[in-house]
C-alpha cells in the first residue's frame, strides 16, 4: 500500500530527527500493522491497545514503542490511532484539551459527521461539528489541534513536558 509506505518513511524520518532517544531505528517500523480501512483501525486498536497511565508527565514516545507495549496514556493511544488512520488514508485531527489535566483524543469526519476515538476506543455517537465535540468533553475550546502525531509530539516534548 503506497500510502502506508510513505507514512512509514515520514514517521521514521521525523521520529529519528525529533531528538528522542526512544527511537531504535528501522526495526521500529516492522510493528506498524497493515490495515485497509477505518473500521480495521478501530477493531485493531480495540483488540490490541489499552489505557494505562504509568506517569502522567512522561514524554510523548514513538508510536512504535506504544504498539510494542500494547498500552499507553491518552496521548500515546491518540498517537497510535492518528498514525493508523493516516496509514489507511483517513484525515484526522489529534486534539488537545485541558480541564484539570491535559487530555488528547482523535477526531475524523466521514459523510458530514464527526467521530471521536478516545483512548483507542470509538465513542458510541456521532458529532455534528467541533462545538458538539467540545460540549461532550465539557470545554469551550480546543487547546491545540494537530494534523499528525509527530507535530503533537514535538510540541508536547518541547513545550509541555519540560514544564511539568
Amino acid at each position: 500500500m503506497a500510502i502506508r509506505a510513505i507514512i512509514i518513511a515520514l514517521l521514521c524520518f521525523v521520529g529519528c530527527t525529533a531528538g528522542s532517544s526512544q527511537v531504535s531505528g528501522p526495526s521500529d517500523i516492522s510493528n506498524l500493522p497493515e490495515l485497509d480501512t477505518v473500521e480495521d483501525v478501530i477493531k485493531w486498536s480495540n483488540d490490541n491497545l489499552y489505557y494505562k497511565n504509568v506517569d502522567k508527565w512522561d514524554r510523548a514516545p514513538t508510536v512504535y514503542s506504544v504498539i510494542d507495549d500494547g498500552y499507553g496514556d491518552c496521548k500515546m493511544l491518540a498517537g497510535v490511532v492518528s498514525v493508523l488512520l493516516d496509514s489507511v488514508g483517513q484525515p484526522n485531527k489529534f486534539i488537545v484539551i485541558k480541564k484539570k489535566y491535559w487530555h488528547m483524543f482523535n477526531a475524523y469526519q466521514n459523510n458530514g459527521k464527526y467521530y471521536v476515538i478516545e483512548n483507542a476506543r470509538l465513542l458510541d455517537r456521532e458529532f455534528v461539528n467541533h462545538d458538539d465535540i467540545k460540549k461532550h468533553f465539557g470545554v469551550t475550546r480546543f487547546e491545540k489541534v494537530f494534523t499528525n502525531y509527530n507535530d503533537f509530539r514535538k510540541w508536547f516534548n518541547w513545550y509541555i513536558y519540560p514544564k511539568n
